[in-house]
């Protein structure tokens, strides 16, 4: 299984010290390899609550999705029947193109990066491989509201002001500008922005910007991390 590629990534599960999340979380795991490579694990929280089940319909839909070939999302799809298409897609292929001889894959790896009483933030790295010079990797990073399981977007997790703004801003310069002095322009141009992808871990919030987001391709993903003690004055969620 390819092992998500951030460093600061690293543990499965956290708890804050105080007190023990409510939620629990167990792995799914899914593979097949009779035609094409495929291998899903992620985690599933456990239990009937409502957090419970609308977390593990996000993420499961999420998997599906990933692994998708049809215009538009697909609903009411199991990860199982999800992994079957993918294969089936693939025979097809090689039905109709068998001069081609490269041959699918797809992983999927989940981690439980983050999760206290009111929060928990889960990973989801994904890898696609369908021809071509290279496939296509992304990582997502999920927080979801403990008590109903909704996903909470950053503005609802941070406060997101200037003070802010320029708190990540400072961060970056010094967590990746510094490292690497040879690239002059992250935002082609523009001014600094936030990545997409922001959650907890047991250190304080990881910032990652996906390949493409910023700089080029080359670059390869793009984070850095903002400590607890400076983020507390910006939590909504901790």
């Amino acid at each position: 299984m390819k092992k998500l590629v951030l460093i600061l990534l690293t543990a499965a599960c956290f708890y804050t010290c105080k007190e023990e999340s409510s939620l629990k979380f167990e792995t799914a795991y899914v593979a097949m390899s009779e035609v094409s490579q495929v291998e899903i694990e992620y985690p599933v929280a456990e239990g009937n609550s409502e957090a419970a089940e609308t977390i593990n319909n996000t993420i499961s839909s999420y998997i599906v999705n990933s692994l998708n070939f049809e215009e538009g999302s697909v609903a009411d799809v199991d990860v199982s029947d999800a992994v079957s298409k993918f294969d089936q897609e693939y025979t097809l292929f090689r039905r109709d193109f068998p001069e081609s001889a490269a041959a699918w894959e797809a992983s999927v790896e989940g981690e439980v990066l983050y999760t206290s009483p009111l929060i928990t933030t889960i990973a989801i790295s994904s890898y696609l491989y369908t021809g071509g010079a290279h496939g296509n990797d992304y990582i997502k990073l999920f927080n979801f509201n403990n008590a109903n399981g909704a996903l909470l977007t950053p503005e609802e997790v941070l406060n997101l002001n200037s003070d802010f703004m320029n708190l990540a801003q400072r961060y970056f310069e010094s967590e990746v500008m510094k490292k690497d002095e040879n690239i002059k322009d992250y935002f082609f141009g523009e001014n600094f922005k936030l990545p997409e992808n922001m959650g907890l871990n047991e250190r304080g919030m990881i910032m990652l910007y996906n390949k493409y987001e910023i700089a080029s391709y080359a670059q390869g993903y793009t984070e850095f991390l903002i400590p607890f003690k400076e983020l507390e004055p910006y939590l909504k969620y901790q």
